[in-house]
């Protein structure tokens, strides 16, 4: 198997938002790590929502983030083919050879987290 870890940084404008983006992604996402450290780290209103540039899919969205944390996306699992329920109740969100948009919001003027994104 495998593992890639990626490393993301996003410094706040005055409104206290940022936009980043990752190198294209091929693989499951395992993990999003916030790293609250640093001079100058995000207030604790700090929001972040993370989706998969092309498709759009939503990977992960959390709100007023206080600490350093890890997260493990998952996505709600499909019906089968033929529609009946599926037996798995979530499934790991995938991403195909596209990249992952950050967007911080209520992050605070000037402040700056990083995030480890680990991709199986």
């Amino acid at each position: 198997m495998y593992v890639q870890r990626l490393s993301l940084s996003a410094t706040t404008d005055a409104s206290g938002d940022a936009t980043v983006y990752t190198e294209n992604i091929t693989g499951r996402i395992q993990s999003i790590r916030y790293v609250k450290d640093g001079t100058s780290p995000y207030d604790n209103t700090v929001d972040f929502t993370f989706t998969a540039e092309s498709t759009g899919i939503a990977v992960l969205t959390v709100a007023n983030v206080t600490a350093s944390t890890t997260y493990h996306p998952v996505a709600a699992a499909a019906k089968t083919a033929d529609g009946a329920a599926s037996t798995l109740t979530e499934v790991g969100v995938c991403l195909a050879n596209e990249r992952l948009k950050l967007v911080v919001a209520q992050g605070g003027n000037a402040k700056t987290g990083s995030f480890w994104i680990v991709v199986v």
